[in-house]
C-alpha cells in the first residue's frame, strides 16, 4: 500500500503510527483470522469505533482521522467500511459543535481574552521590573537599595551567564527547585507563563495554537505599523507549508490588544534568556536544567507541542471564568480560534480572510458560523434578498418573452387567427412552430419540454391542465430534495410561469379534476433530458 500526504513532522508521524497501531492491535485481538484488510466490512468499523469510544472517547475522533489518512488511500478496501469508519468522525465533530462545551459564544470568548489579558499585564509588570533592577545595577550598584542589591547582583549573573548562580544569600525563599523558578521568573518566562500568553495570543491573531508556538524570532517592521513573519502551517498540507502574517502593532497603549505589538513585547520578555539560546524561536522560557539540558534557558516547545501540558478547564476555574449558563467553562484553543473567526467573518460581512480560501462555504458555516444568532439572521436577509432579486429577474424575462400576448403564454383554445400553423400537440403544451424555435431554428425543435415555458412559440390548453398540476407537483417535491440554488438556476422559469401565469387562468373545479386524472406522465428527470 502506497501512502502520500502531509505528515512533514516528526511529532505528526508519530502520532499517526501510533494511532495505526490501535486498528493493528483491536484486530489482532478481535479478528484474529481476519484474511487480510479487504476483508474489513462496515460492522468491523462500528466495533472498532464502539471499543475507541469506550476506551477513549475524548481522542477517538482524532483517532478515526489519522487511521482514515492511512486507510483511505487503499483501494482494495471495501468502499463500505471506509464511510463508515468516516461517520463516527463527522458525527463527534457535530455534536462538539452543538453543545458539548467546545465552542464558546462571543461573551465567554471575551471572558477568555479578559482574564489571559490580566494575567499578561503582571508577568509583564513582573519581568520588566526584573529589567530594570538589573540595569540600574549595572550602571551604578551603590544606586540600588540596599534591599534589592544582593539580589540584583545575582540576576546580573544569571543575564550574563545563563546558568542559575548559588541562591543561598536571598533566604530560604529561594531554596530548591520553586526558589530556583521564583529567581529566573524576574527577568524570564516560566513554563506557567506559557497558558496566559498562548491564550492571548490565540485571541488576538486568531491563529491555531501549533502556529502560535512556533513562532519564529525573525521578523520585518512594516512602516512603524505592522509586523510580518514567516510561520508553519502544520495543518495546510505540504504544498502550505509557510506563509508570511503581517499583524498591526498599535500604540504602545494597545500593547495587548493588537498582535502585532504583543508580538514586540513577548520579544521584549524574553531578551534576556536569548543570548544564550541558540534557536530563532519567539517564545523562551527558563525550565530546572535536568538531563541533557546543562541550561535552563530554551524554547518552550523544545521537546514537541505537546511538552507543557495545557489544562485549560484547570486554568478556567482558577481565573473564575463561567459559561453564559454560569456553570464551568470548558474549552481548548481551537474554540478561541473558532469564535475569533465568527467574530471576524460577521465584522467583514460573512467573509474570513484566510478561511475563505482554504475552506468551502459549507465548511465556514459548520465549524465557525453556525448557530450564531447574527449570522442566522445575516443569512436570513441575505438568501431573502437573493431570491427576490431572482425572482425580479425571471418575472421580467417572463414578461420579455411574451411580451407581444401581455407577459402571458397564449391559450391554445384562444388561437384562432387566420394563417395560423396548426400547433403541435404534446403532453404538457403545444408549440406554434417546431421549426423556429430559438434552440436550433430550422430543424425540429429539439429542446427540453422545461424550455417550453420561456419560449415565444408556448401555446397551453386545458388539454394539457393534467400534465401541468402533475409538473407543479413534482417541481414542489424537487425543491425539498435539493439545494434551493440550484433548483431555482434549472426549474425557476418553469415553476413561475406555472404558478404564476397558466394555472391560475383556470378554476378551482378545473385544477381538482386535473389532480384527479389517472393518465401517468413521465417522471421530471425524463424532461429535463428530454430532446
Amino acid at each position: 500500500m502506497t501512502v502520500s500526504g502531509t505528515r512533514n513532522t516528526l511529532a505528526s508521524a508519530k502520532s499517526l503510527w501510533s494511532d495505526c497501531r490501535k486498528v493493528v492491535r483491536y484486530l489482532s485481538e478481535e479478528a484474529p483470522d481476519l484474511p487480510g484488510l479487504g476483508a474489513l466490512r462496515v460492522e468491523h468499523a462500528r466495533e472498532f469505533w464502539a471499543d475507541l469510544t469506550r476506551k477513549n472517547s475524548a481522542s477517538a475522533a482524532a483517532i478515526i482521522g489519522n487511521v482514515n489518512v492511512v486507510l483511505g488511500s487503499d483501494d482494495s478496501l471495501d468502499s463500505g467500511f471506509l464511510v463508515e469508519l468516516g461517520r463516527p468522525r463527522r458525527q463527534n465533530r457535530s455534536a462538539n459543535r452543538d453543545g458539548l462545551g467546545k465552542d464558546l459564544s462571543d461573551a465567554e470568548f471575551e471572558r477568555v481574552k479578559a482574564a489571559a489579558r490580566s494575567q499578561v499585564v503582571d508577568i509583564r509588570q513582573r519581568v520588566r521590573k526584573g529589567h530594570r533592577l538589573i540595569e540600574a545595577y549595572r550602571n551604578d550598584p551603590e544606586a540600588v537599595p540596599a534591599h534589592e542589591r544582593r539580589l540584583a547582583a545575582l540576576l546580573t549573573e544569571f543575564a550574563d551567564t545563563g546558568f542559575m548562580p548559588v541562591l543561598a544569600p536571598l533566604g530560604p525563599d529561594y531554596q530548591y527547585n520553586k526558589g530556583r523558578m521564583k529567581f529566573a521568573a524576574h527577568i524570564s518566562l516560566v513554563e506557567a507563563d506559557m497558558m496566559p500568553l498562548l491564550a492571548l495570543f490565540c485571541c488576538l491573531s486568531g491563529r491555531n495554537s501549533e502556529i502560535v508556538k512556533e513562532l519564529p524570532f525573525r521578523h520585518e517592521i512594516r512602516d512603524g505599523v505592522a509586523l510580518s513573519c514567516k510561520v508553519v502551517k502544520r495543518r495546510s498540507g505540504k504544498h502550505s507549508w509557510n506563509e508570511t502574517a503581517v499583524w498591526e502593532i498599535g500604540r504602545e497603549s494597545r500593547q495587548l490588544h493588537e498582535p502585532g505589538g504583543f508580538f514586540l513585547l513577548i520579544q521584549e520578555l524574553t531578551s534576556m534568556a536569548r543570548p544564550h539560546v541558540d534557536q530563532d524561536r519567539l517564545f523562551l522560557t527558563w525550565v530546572n536544567p535536568y538531563g541533557k539540558y546543562r541550561d535552563g534557558f530554551r524554547f518552550a516547545w523544545s521537546q514537541g507541542l505537546d511538552q507543557i501540558k495545557m489544562l485549560w478547564a484547570h486554568w478556567a476555574r482558577e481565573q473564575n471564568l463561567v459559561n453564559d449558563d454560569g456553570g464551568e467553562l470548558v474549552f481548548d484553543l481551537n474554540a478561541v480560534r473558532t469564535a475569533f473567526i465568527r467574530q471576524r467573518s460577521r465584522a467583514l460581512g460573512g467573509h474570513a480572510p484566510s478561511s475563505t480560501f482554504q475552506n468551502s462555504l459549507e465548511v465556514l458555516f459548520d465549524n465557525y458560523l453556525r448557530g450564531d444568532p447574527e449570522t442566522i439572521q445575516w443569512a436570513r436577509n441575505l438568501v431573502a434578498d437573493t431570491y427576490r432579486d431572482v425572482e425580479v429577474m425571471i418575472r421580467a424575462q417572463h414578461a420579455k418573452t411574451f411580451q407581444a400576448t401581455g407577459g402571458r403564454i397564449p391559450s391554445l383554445d384562444d388561437d384562432t387567427s387566420e394563417g395560423a400553423p396548426d400547433p403541435a400537440l404534446r403532453a404538457y403544451n403545444s408549440c406554434a412552430d417546431l421549426l423556429l424555435g430559438p434552440v436550433n431554428p430550422g430543424e425540429p425543435c429539439r429542446a427540453s419540454v422545461l424550455t417550453c415555458f420561456r419560449c415565444p412559440n408556448a401555446l397551453v390548453g386545458e388539454r394539457h391542465l393534467p400534465a401541468l398540476v402533475h409538473l407543479e407537483r413534482d417541481l414542489r417535491e424537487r425543491s425539498e430534495t435539493m439545494p434551493i440554488h440550484d433548483w431555482w438556476a434549472l426549474f425557476g422559469q418553469a415553476w413561475m410561469a406555472l404558478t404564476e401565469d397558466v394555472l391560475t387562468r383556470f378554476t378551482d373545479a378545473q385544477l381538482n379534476a386535473a389532480e384527479e386524472a389517472a393518465d401517468d406522465f413521465p417522471p421530471l428527470e425524463w424532461l429535463e433530458d428530454a430532446a
